[in-house]
């Protein structure tokens, strides 16, 4: 009798090892920025939708929108730790998990949508490789619009924001080095903080999305907007590398793609909405100057003069050089 008790006694407990998953399921708590009803937020809720489509209901999607999980540091620590198993992160966050990420939108290089997903699938591999090596899986990945200089007093060329207090996000010293590299005064402020820096003077200038630009209403204050493409904004969905390998690898792939497609379609939808936004914010005072061929290269100019001095610094040649040779590559086949 003992025998036998002990016998199923270790069938239950391999039950119990090897058919966790498939026996309670799993729910994936995942931080965002992304306010409620923001095409960002919507996005990120489809994805959780497909995902439990995908899994047959194994899989839940529990997102924690609106930064009320804290700042993209806060939630990279959170996810280290247990306490969210997924966060959605810009550069800003990607940035502090490895300082070579930032060449995803290093501002004044990629200039178009095309550019943008050329180069990234050529440097994916090594994105993937980096977020992997500090314990993360790279989910999906993608842009989501543009960013633009908005500031008080009109911006052409680059002295002219030179001469203007700059805001940065509170978060990015590596940013903030590049555009110090760069000749700027750089005021680093949360986002609660813009609107306040903008009606004492703190700041006099910002970059920001025009989406954002409008729901907060900063551009009120500083209603002139320089039509460059300082850079793209990029998501990235990354999953902590215990959670990922607890979900069965027959669904991996099938969650990248659904997750791919529908970030697709958020890049059209905010590209769409800006447009709308742009519209709104003209109607109520904003300028939008565009910049002559001339405004353009002296802007590349310098950001690629600072970005030569910077590799090797906050990152690294090699990956640099890598991200340049295939926007270059890309150049040289569309010209």
């Amino acid at each position: 009798m003992l025998k036998i008790n002990n016998f199923r006694i270790i069938i239950l407990m391999g039950l119990f090892i090897v058919l966790p998953f498939q026996a309670f399921g799993l729910t994936l708590k995942i931080g965002s920025l992304a306010p409620v009803g923001t095409p960002y937020d919507t996005a990120l809720r489809e994805i959780g939708e497909e995902w439990n489509r995908i899994s047959g209901g194994r899989i839940t999607v529990k997102i924690f929108p609106g930064g009320i999980a804290g700042g993209e540091a806060d939630m990279i620590r959170k996810v280290r730790i247990g306490q969210l198993q997924g966060v959605v992160l810009t550069t800003v966050g990607l940035n502090k998990i490895d300082s070579d990420l930032m060449t995803m939108a290093l501002p004044l290089t990629i200039q178009s949508e095309e550019e943008f997903k050329y180069v990234a699938e050529r440097m994916l591999p090594e994105w993937t490789r980096l977020l992997d090596e500090k314990g993360f899986a790279l989910a999906a990945f993608d842009m989501a619009g543009w960013v633009n200089i908005f500031s008080k007093q009109q911006v052409n060329f680059p002295e002219d924001l030179q001469s203007q207090k700059f805001r940065v996000f509170h978060e990015e010293p590596e940013m903030e080095q590049v555009l110090k590299t760069m000749g700027f005064r750089v005021i680093p402020l949360t986002q609660p903080q813009v609107m306040s820096g903008l009606q004492t003077g703190m700041i006099e200038a910002f970059y920001a999305p025009p989406l954002l630009a409008a729901a907060q209403q900063w551009f009120a204050l500083a209603p002139n907007m320089l039509n460059l493409k300082i850079t793209p904004v990029v998501g990235g969905l990354i999953i902590s590398n215990r959670t990922w390998a607890r979900i069965p690898e027959e669904y991996h792939e099938e969650f990248k793609e659904a997750a791919k497609r529908i970030l697709l379609s958020l890049n059209e939808d905010v590209l769409e909405t800006e447009k709308q936004a742009l519209t709104i914010m003209k109607e109520h005072g904003l300028v939008i100057h565009e910049p002559s061929r001339e405004v353009t290269e002296r802007w590349t100019v310098l950001a690629y003069e600072s970005f030569s001095r910077l590799a090797g610094v906050t990152f690294t040649r090699e990956i640099y050089k890598e991200f340049l040779s295939y926007l270059e590559e890309y150049r040289s086949m569309n010209d």
